[in-house]
């Protein structure tokens, strides 16, 4: 959806209008000329950051352009806090404009009418955390910030963004995020949308004001700085002092605070004074609100957590509860480090240890709750309850989900859910499988996710041209023709709750995963099939507590059960089901964990949210370009890129092989769709075919 054509409401010079009638003339002066001004604003809970200031630079920029606003600051806040509640928005995006009309078309601006519009958008951040965390690639771009006497560099006006404009676009072609930008004079002045910082020693240096727009952010973080201590310097700061420099980062309005980790080549360390920064200004920003006390016992429980996942440490926290994570030590991160309140280090699959080193908190105050969501330590957490007394799934329900063999075994002579299986220890079985059942066969590990080992057999194989498949025994299914779906669910008390179902897109060349939609686009018939025959399953293997994630294949006899996890599903579908829902599934798991009140049922789907993995060509990456167009485009939600220059894309044979994606949301699954593969279109990711 183009950001002409959707609903909502624009402040349009004093009134509000309906989006798509917010339109100018065509032979409008400031689209011939360049005479425009503009602010990017964000609100934060409903409110801009620093609005006055953004207000107080909108006249000082129409000014420096020979435009007199026609509406005082106070009408243009009062103005911004209508549009942005009359449009629902809480964490979005303002952009103000002016403009001169269409009174006359000629070089002189005389005799026009000096239009202003305010519109809000909802807008993520630029980028999601962990690539904000990581960094991104800048370049020098060979476009200079002008004169002083030859434009007003001091204002933010359409014309002297289209230099940004050009230089972003040199950056991308050049496999970067974003460009620095000279002033005439050849020294340092700011990228092409925010100012830029660099670490020093104990010092913070940054271009002296007067040869580009010094930001409301840049202040700010000055500001912040000197409440820790830290020496800011503003002065003229030539190209070559980049490279010397111990960290660099940007600020400004999109970006908030932005690490650096590249420029022209030279890497910067994401430093304790960039993420100090940043930690302070989303303190600043996000200021923390008063929740009212929720019901729960005097003192929350702590929750053991098996697996380091950070959005399940965050919902704990949030909740009052003291965290404990358990993880093997290649898989632990910084971030959950720094979040947990405690850390144990090891296999917590040993589960003696695990219990006896659980023994330690299991007399707080308000008791101690064990929880998992990664695939690894699902039937570890149900025996450690069993253990300890602690309500869960039990052990033998747990394990039919995780031993696909097994739960094939319990399914075999119900005509609802039976598929004919077998468990097959080397080609030889394949063959006789085949010869018995037909030549489509899916083959797959005993255990796992993510599609890990699946394969999909079309035809009877020769020693010389099988193809590669894990270790033996694994699992043969007659293949299930049929588009396929997932059903994500809830369990409290030994009632289940279907949340939603989401559709899956898969790759042309196999069972891999490339997408996912939520809701499903099927109709209530299907929806409510594909509904009872999941209820029933999950009552017929015994599942009483928690997440549920369910696939199934809707074949010309019904649906028909894959597999079910007790976790909640990958591919980050929690997050499309919050986007279309609001509902947050995994604050729901750990509230029914730990005894608070939880509404299973989700609000309805109030509009479409896509997921859509990218798939470049096999082998080494030369060119990544488009990556920030991609963000900027209607409805795109987030987009994630995890390759550099250099990089091996590998053929997509499992979740694993999969190098980013892009989530979209729109009203109606035809327009999410576009979205998401309007973004995909814009991001070039070339490679040498060497795969």
């Amino acid at each position: 959806m183009s950001f002409a054509d959707r609903d909502g409401l624009i402040w349009l010079d004093g009134r509000l209008v309906p989006w798509r009638s917010a339109r100018l003339h065509v032979l409008s002066h400031g689209l011939h000329y360049g005479g425009a001004v503009f602010e990017g604003e964000r609100a934060y809970g409903g409110a801009v950051f620093r609005l006055r200031a953004h207000t107080e630079r909108l006249r000082a920029s129409a000014a420096a352009m020979g435009m007199t606003l026609p509406f005082s600051d106070a009408e243009i806040d009062a103005a911004t806090a209508e549009v942005l509640a009359a449009n629902g928005i809480g964490d979005g995006y303002v952009r103000p404009v002016v403009w001169r009309g269409s009174g006359q078309i000629s070089v002189s601006g005389a005799g026009n009418t000096v239009h202003v519009a305010i519109a809000p958008w909802e807008w993520p951040a630029v980028f999601d955390g962990d690539a904000k965390r990581r960094g991104i690639a800048l370049t020098v771009a060979s476009w200079r910030r002008p004169h002083p006497s030859a434009f007003p560099v001091t204002a933010k006006s359409s014309a002297l963004y289209s230099a940004g404009t050009l230089a972003r676009g040199e950056a991308e072609a050049r496999g970067c995020d974003d460009a620095l930008l000279l002033d005439w004079r050849g020294d340092l002045a700011d990228a092409t949308g925010a100012n830029v910082f660099l670490r020093f020693g104990s010092e913070l240096h940054t271009p002296e004001p007067g040869a580009m727009l010094a930001g409301i952010t840049r202040a700010a973080v000055i500001e912040l700085a000197a409440r820790e201590g830290i020496t800011v310097v503003e002065r003229r700061i030539a190209p070559d002092e980049i490279a010397f420099a111990d960290e660099v980062f940007l600020t400004g309005t999109a970006y908030e605070v932005q690490p650096v980790r590249t420029v022209d080549g030279t890497a910067f360390e994401v430093g304790e004074t960039t993420v100090l920064l940043m930690d302070r200004y989303a303190d600043l920003v996000r200021p923390k609100a008063t929740v009212p006390a929720l019901p729960r016992p005097a003192e929350p429980p702590t929750v053991a957590l098996l697996g380091g996942k950070l959005n399940l440490v965050e919902r704990a926290r949030a909740l009052g509860c003291r965290t404990v994570v358990f993880e093997r030590p290649e898989l632990l991160t910084p971030e959950v480090v720094a979040a947990a309140d405690h850390v144990v280090v090891g296999d917590y699959a040993d589960l003696d240890r695990t219990c006896a080193l659980l023994g330690a908190f299991s007399g707080d105050p308000g008791g101690l709750r064990v929880l998992s969501y990664t695939e690894p330590g699902l039937l570890p957490v149900a025996e450690i309850n069993a253990r300890l007394g602690l309500e869960d799934n039990s052990t033998d329900t747990v394990k039919t989900t995780v031993d696909k063999p097994q739960m094939r075994r319990l399914l075999d002579g119900d005509p609802r859910f039976a598929v004919v299986h077998g468990t097959v220890h080397d080609w030889d079985d394949i063959d006789a499988f085949q010869a018995r059942h037909g030549d489509a066969v899916i083959v797959k590990p005993i255990a796992g996710g993510g599609s890990i080992g699946v394969a999909r057999l079309h035809r009877r194989h020769t020693p010389g041209d099988r193809p590669a498949l894990p270790p033996f025994p694994l699992l043969a299914e007659r293949f299930l023709d049929g588009p396929e779906y997932s059903v994500e669910g809830i369990a409290l008390h030994g009632k289940h709750t279907v949340v939603g179902v989401t559709e899956k897109i898969l790759h042309p060349d196999g069972p891999v995963e490339m997408g996912h939609r939520f809701p499903a686009a099927i109709g209530e018939t299907e929806r409510a099939a594909i509904t009872d025959c999941v209820n029933e399953f999950l009552a017929l293997v015994g599942v009483e507590h928690g997440l549920t994630h369910t696939e199934v294949i809707v074949t010309a006899d019904g649906p028909r059960i894959i597999e079910t996890h007790t976790r909640h599903g990958g591919d980050h579908i929690t997050d499309l089901v919050q986007i279309s829902t609001g509902h947050d599934l995994l604050d729901a798991a750990v509230r029914a964990r730990i005894g608070l009140p939880v509404t299973a049922d989700a609000p309805p789907p109030a509009r479409t949210a896509v997921i859509r993995y990218l798939d470049p060509a096999p082998g080494t990456v030369r060119r990544i370009s488009g990556v920030e167009t991609a963000r900027y485009l209607p409805g795109v939600q987030e987009v994630r890129v995890d390759l550099a220059l250099g990089s091996r894309v590998r053929p997509v044979t499992s979740s694993l092989d999969r190098v980013g994606y892009v989530v979209a949301a729109a009203e109606d699954p035809e327009t999410a769709d576009r979205c998401a593969r309007d973004a995909l279109a814009a991001i070039v990711i070339e490679t040498d075919g060497g795969g």
